[in-house]
């Protein structure tokens, strides 16, 4: 399964495309959950008032606990993306 992910990315397909609806739910979360990461890191950068920061911290924290997660459970199941761009920026 982790070859016919990495071949459908290269071939420009949705890695989801060929796996059961199962696999294409946990790759989806996933997406989902790099993107509320992305958006809290980019969230921490923009604020300044100390009542705000500390959520900013609380906010990264837990996408950081959800993305890692969900990462963890793709790798037991043989999932492996090719996702290499940095979350930052």
């Amino acid at each position: 399964m982790r070859r016919d992910v990495m071949v459908m990315m290269r071939l420009g397909r949705a890695p989801e495309e060929g796996l059961g609806p199962e696999a294409q739910e946990l790759v989806a979360a996933i997406a989902d959950a790099r993107g509320e990461y992305r958006r809290a890191i980019n969230y921490f950068h923009c604020v300044s008032q100390p009542e705000l920061v500390e959520h900013a911290v609380l906010l990264l924290a837990a996408a950081e606990c959800r993305y890692a997660y969900l990462l963890g459970q793709a790798r037991q199941t043989g999932i492996r993306l090719p996702w290499t761009a940095p979350l930052e920026g």
